[in-house]
């Protein structure tokens, strides 16, 4: 979890996504949707969240009570983490306990591990108590509805920035920032209503972001 600022108002963003490193001077486009808008039938907001597609859920199974976990089932798994988050104490680092600092650390590292093998295969960091959270999450699955979730945004990533004419991922075109090396977050509100907003790997969210990936890590 990080702070970050948008004019006055300051807020945490939450990573999911722990195999991917922002690079100083990356930039990128990302849309901010709830998970009601993506897996409403037929969807009604694209790009796809950026770890539908994880080969870890396959990983999931005997968490879930030996149910397969979907990738909708996974990203509520997610936000119900993030919700806890947020209800653990002081949005300000520096005004959390040792306890909330561990609990919001296990909390992101189930996170981490929902979508990741090698958050799930550090053992440093998905402790026994990491463990028990990404267990409770994935095994209150059947229980979980999209709407629950309203308050948690994703901002999802894709390959374009205000000006530029991408259509493909790219390392090398000035202006064309690399989707795989872009990172999806997550903002539970109050926070800036679900729009477009720019990403710099440099700190900027939307007007100002002050980042410092995988602080409790």
């Amino acid at each position: 979890m990080t702070n970050g600022v948008v004019s006055s108002a300051t807020f945490p963003i939450i990573c999911d996504n722990y195999d991917t490193d922002v690079s100083v001077g990356l930039a990128w486009m990302a849309e901010g949707v709830t998970l009601s808008q993506e897996f409403s039938t037929p969807p009604s907001v694209k790009p796809p969240l950026k770890l539908e597609g994880s080969t870890n859920l396959s990983n999931l199974t005997s968490y879930d009570n030996g149910t397969p976990v979907t990738a909708e089932g996974a990203y509520e798994a997610a936000a119900w983490m993030a919700q806890q988050i947020m209800s653990i104490g002081s949005t300000d680092p520096n005004s959390l306990s040792g306890t909330q600092a561990t609990e919001i650390a296990n909390y992101n590292w189930a996170i981490w591990a929902i979508f990741s093998s090698g958050a799930m295969g550090n053992t440093s960091g998905f402790n026994s108590g990491a463990n028990t959270d990404l267990e409770t999450a994935l095994e209150n699955i059947p229980n979980y509805t999209l709407s629950e979730f309203n308050d948690v945004t994703f901002w999802i990533p894709y390959n374009s920035v205000p000006g530029g004419s991408c259509t493909s991922p790219s390392t090398t075109t000035v202006g064309c920032p690399n989707y795989d090396a872009s990172q999806e977050y997550m903002t539970v509100s109050p926070t800036p209503e679900p729009a477009s907003v720019l990403l710099f790997g440099t700190g900027l969210f939307g007007i100002i972001l002050v980042l410092v990936k995988r602080l409790f890590a």
